[in-house]
């Protein structure tokens, strides 16, 4: 059962793409780093990506009463690595982007988290953005979640068959073994053989399946039935998008500190909802890099295995409004 509306697709060739739409990075470590990959990489840049658009259907969601299903979930407390594993004619494979609102929105500066990280492995990723910042059709507009009034609205992006051009090591040894932080603020601070030793050149063929989906941020307090609403519904809509672009294959995700970072939100509540979202929508394994606590896995584990077999959407924001999660800030974005 689709729980989304698909707003739109786009099939983009990505040579042309590339070309006619170069990221724009103003970083000059990050610009460094791409013209190195470019130079390697361009050559070789062939086929399409597909780039999807889409957002809840509330109405369905509403009306639904969700039964959970027997998907797979492994915890993994490490940060991606993509050529671990790829598409098969059996499998289909989707990274989470812990996007921001504004889709792919500070690839091009100093920023360095999980998000801009993952642009700079991907960089056709920046020139999605730059097609669609321009000429940009509204229904395709470069935006993870829109304001409607007084209401937030999640529009979650899927894009497929990304060229993987770069690895990222954001702590990475020096020569002498000394092992040197360069996520986040430290990218500029950290010293340039340390850039050197955390950020090389791929060089094999892979491409990557993208699923950007912004959390709700900036919160304080307890979590309100709205933020927990708006969770839910935003992963159950991506991840049942990504289960039906996936026909006749097993469907992977691979999630993590979702939301979690400078967006300060609850890990434990994070990790139940990507549970969750997976379960009712079919997923056939979920692979969560909880690189951060194991006991917030642990408890949220244990929460969703305790949950009821069959319940509505309300029922499952209730029972977790009871549980008075609190927005709280951890090193993982």
């Amino acid at each position: 059962m689709a729980f989304y509306q698909t707003l739109g697709t786009v099939e983009l060739e990505c040579d042309s793409l590339m070309a006619a739409h170069t990221p724009k990075f103003t970083n000059q470590r990050k610009l460094k780093l791409f013209n190195k990959a470019r130079a390697k990489k361009e050559a070789s840049l062939n086929g399409d990506v597909i780039v999807t658009r889409c957002t809840p259907d509330t109405k369905e969601m509403d009306s639904t009463a969700f039964a959970k299903t027997d998907v797979k979930i492994k915890q993994f407390p490490a940060f991606f690595n993509y050529e671990k594993d790829q598409d098969t004619a059996e499998r289909k494979v989707w990274w989470m982007n812990y996007a921001d609102p504004k889709l792919f929105g500070f690839y091009a500066n100093e920023f360095f988290a999980q998000d801009e990280i993952q642009v700079l492995e991907h960089p056709i990723l920046a020139s999605v953005r730059e097609y669609l910042i321009d000429p940009g059709e509204e229904h395709m507009a470069p935006r993870t979640m829109v304001q409607s009034g007084s209401e937030l609205i999640a529009t979650p992006y899927l894009i497929e068959n990304v060229p993987l051009w770069m690895t990222v090591n954001s702590y990475p040894k020096l020569p002498d073994g000394m092992p040197v932080r360069i996520y986040g603020a430290s990218f500029t601070e950290a010293p340039q053989e340390a850039i050197d030793e955390g950020c090389k050149v791929y060089e094999g063929d892979v491409k990557d399946n993208i699923m950007a989906i912004a959390a709700p941020s900036f919160g304080r307090g307890e979590y309100s039935y709205e933020d927990i609403e708006l969770i839910l519904k935003t992963l159950i809509s991506a991840f049942s998008q990504a289960k039906d672009l996936a026909p006749g294959k097993k469907c992977i995700v691979h999630g993590g500190n979702w939301g979690c970072g400078a967006f300060g939100g609850n890990l434990e509540l994070m990790y139940f909802a990507q549970m969750y979202a997976a379960s009712v929508c079919e997923i056939d394994e979920l692979i969560l890099h909880a690189v951060e606590d194991d006991d917030a896995y642990d408890d949220a584990e244990w929460k969703y295995e305790h949950l009821d077999e069959e319940m509505s959407l309300d029922s499952v924001v209730n029972y977790l409004v009871e549980q008075e999660y609190e927005w709280g800030r951890s090193d993982g974005n």
